[in-house]
């Protein structure tokens, strides 16, 4: 019999077996709930990875990360290769906090055992110091009246799905009713927390920052979500009057989105936000998600419903690879690894493709930059940049005269990196 995640996509197969539905053991399309129509007819998102085996290290390190626990892998790695590799993909974390110690010590070696279990400790603390930062917004939130949604990370921990050390994070993520969310940035400088110097975006203010490690930032709505398709993106009303949210243990009004819309944005995050940006966003971190929100073994509930939501930006397609890859992983299912054309395996390769290959990761920002949807407001986002932003891009200047010199030079930078863009995706339509 099928495990889930096998065939997971018999539940959203195409009713009487219609044009383009395609066998379960290749690639199944899944339908989104009866009645949902797109309002854009074609698929946004279109991974093509070239053929890239998944080193054996890196195998070892997804098994463990998200496999049985004390499940047996023939062939143990070499410690640091493993360590190297689950810190590329985010997963050293995980690992450490879901082995014991001597048990990878006899796989992987004393040294490295010992540094996966540094990684989940500094993880765990992390998370609880986040805790305590999303427990003192929703405090300063209750002050003011202010209602708020905890997302992503803050999210998942507030509902007791994650467990602390499971998943890295840096940040916490409210969502706040729009005519309120200014309000609200402004009473959280009573903690310390200021604008970072990043910038608005068109779903959430400047982030806020202090000098002990706290970062928050405030949404207005949640990008790409919508309670129908063509509709807005969700605000904290249109959750709430719809029945979406549910209240968590913190002051005020601080209630979490239900598991389905959670599943929603992460999916919408992972692969239309950084789908093309494997080396930016830890993309495995996606598939925690999804385990975590049981996404991967209940006949597909879940995936039905969160596709209602974004059905706008994500097709069937890439919703059964999500899934099926956090089902397949969470089972340590080998034959993922192999050559093989079903929509998961695909999926795994582009995220592993993205890091380890120089090419197809430089391709994809190319494609990145086709993708977007650019404006006037976004094109002069990205040419000219605040102080913040080119301390992160290009590392600070010895000067304030080199702020300037480094602004001047944005615009022959931007199409340096685009020739060398277009030059690796050619090399990659080559190997093709």
């Amino acid at each position: 019999m099928a495990g889930p995640g096998q065939c997971l996509a018999r539940s959203f197969a195409r009713p009487n077996g219609g044009a383009g539905a395609r066998s379960c053991q290749r690639t199944t399309q899944w339908a989104a709930a009866p009645g949902v129509l797109r309002s854009r007819p074609e698929p946004l998102l279109q991974f093509d990875p070239p053929a890239f085996a998944v080193p054996p290290s890196l195998r070892w390190a997804l098994v463990r990360a998200f496999g049985p626990v004390g499940q047996a892998w023939p062939a143990p790695p070499a410690g640091r290769e493993a360590l190297d590799l689950a810190r590329r993909f985010d997963l050293a974390a995980r690992i450490g906090g879901r082995h014991p110690l001597p048990s990878l010590a006899a796989e992987v070696g004393a040294q490295a055992a010992s540094a996966f279990t540094l990684e989940h400790e500094a993880a765990r603390r992390a998370a609880a110091f986040l805790g305590k930062v999303a427990a003192e917004v929703a405090g300063v939130a209750a002050s003011l009246g202010v209602p708020i949604v905890l997302l992503k990370f803050a999210a998942l921990r507030a509902s007791g799905l994650v467990a602390d050390g499971l998943r890295a994070a840096g940040d916490v993520d409210v969502l706040a009713p729009p005519d309120r969310a200014r309000a609200l940035a402004a009473a959280l400088g009573t903690l310390g927390l200021t604008p970072a110097g990043f910038g608005a975006e068109a779903h959430q203010l400047p982030q806020l920052r202090d000098g002990g490690g706290r970062c928050v930032e405030v949404h207005v709505h949640v990008p790409e979500v919508r309670v129908s398709p063509g509709a807005p993106p969700v605000t904290l009303d249109a959750l709430a009057s719809r029945g979406l949210l549910r209240r968590t243990g913190l002051p005020g009004e601080c209630s979490v989105p239900l598991p389905h819309v959670m599943t929603a944005h992460a999916v919408v995050h992972g692969l239309v936000h950084h789908g093309f940006a494997p080396d930016g966003y830890p993309a495995l971190r996606l598939v925690g998600d999804l385990i975590a929100l049981g996404a991967h073994e209940d006949g597909g509930a879940l995936a039905r419903a969160a596709l209602t939501l974004v059905v706008d930006e994500i097709g069937p397609d890439e919703m059964e690879a999500a899934v099926a890859l956090a089902a397949r992983l969470a089972r340590a299912d080998a034959t993922l690894f192999e050559p093989g054309p079903s929509p998961e395996a695909t999926l795994l390769r582009h995220v592993v493709a993205g890091r380890l290959d120089v090419d197809y990761g430089r391709s994809l920002r190319l494609r990145a930059v086709g993708a977007r949807r650019w404006t006037l407001a976004r094109a002069a986002h990205a040419l000219v940049l605040t102080d913040a932003q080119i301390d992160v891009v290009y590392g600070p200047p010895r000067s304030r005269l080199g702020y300037m010199g480094r602004r001047l030079a944005r615009p022959f930078d931007l199409v340096r990196r685009i020739v060398r863009y277009a030059a690796a995706a050619a090399r990659v339509r080559l190997r093709r």
